[in-house]
């Protein structure tokens, strides 16, 4: 009762109308509904309930053995990882965004890497593998991050969405060498979402993001490394 009236108020497709006003109420609206995403929903997300643009594959991969599966669940562990804390790193650029269209893109980018996080939960159910403890901690450290990038103005904060894309893109490709190519799903999963990330980036460039110099982008590269070498163990 208490969420179809969260939702009845706060409703995604209504707030995001280029007004001023209506700025705080989308953040904030975003932030309730990924918070119930990533900690009530998709721990309760069925299997028979395919995401929309999920792979569908009549006969899964046998895996030649138990190490082989756990890795690929630590793979896909480290993307559902980044994808929660894309969310806040989105909605967390988007709270000092100080043009509509810009904040309108960044909100835009969150809620298409949701899909991404569903795809990802789900993949993580069949292979019977788990989300990192530090789910949460992913989620609120990268907020704090898009909000504290956002204050340096529009430019840095698109800028920062470019590079963080290049570099996931990057990630991706590695991922993809390490999944067996007879993994079709895990594979469609992550060449999807490769895709997407680049086209973030390119739409970040073009709205006039600023190149960020070498060592924010060594920064970049250092935080995303603990991360995963965190998010795939714990």
């Amino acid at each position: 009762m208490i969420e179809s009236i969260i939702r009845e108020i706060f409703d995604i497709e209504e707030i995001l109308v280029p007004l001023e006003g209506f700025r705080k109420g989308s953040v904030l609206d975003a932030l309730i509904e990924r918070f119930d995403l990533i900690f009530r929903k998709e721990q309760n997300f069925l299997v028979d309930h395919s995401p929309v643009g999920y792979p569908a594959v009549e006969i899964e991969k046998i895996w030649a053995s138990e190490s082989e599966r756990r890795s690929v669940i630590a793979l896909v562990r480290i993307n559902h990882a980044g994808e929660v804390s894309a969310q806040g790193l989105y909605l967390g650029q988007a709270m000092f965004s100080r043009n509509q269209n810009n904040f309108l893109f960044l909100l835009k980018a969150a809620s298409e890497e949701r899909l991404h996080l569903a795809w990802c939960t789900r993949r993580l159910k069949e292979l019977k593998g788990t989300v990192s403890l530090f789910t949460p901690i992913w989620f609120l450290g990268s907020f704090v991050i898009g909000a504290t990038v956002s204050l340096s103005g529009d430019p840095v904060s698109l800028g920062f969405v470019e590079e963080t894309e290049r570099q996931v893109a990057a990630h991706l490709d590695g991922h993809l060498a390490r999944i067996p190519h007879d993994d079709k799903v895990t594979r469609s999963i992550l060449q999807r979402m490769r895709e997407e990330e680049l086209v973030h980036g390119g739409k970040a460039e073009s709205l006039g993001g600023a190149t960020l110099p070498p060592f924010a982008s060594k920064l970049m590269g250092i935080a995303a490394l603990v991360m995963k070498e965190t998010a795939q163990k714990f």
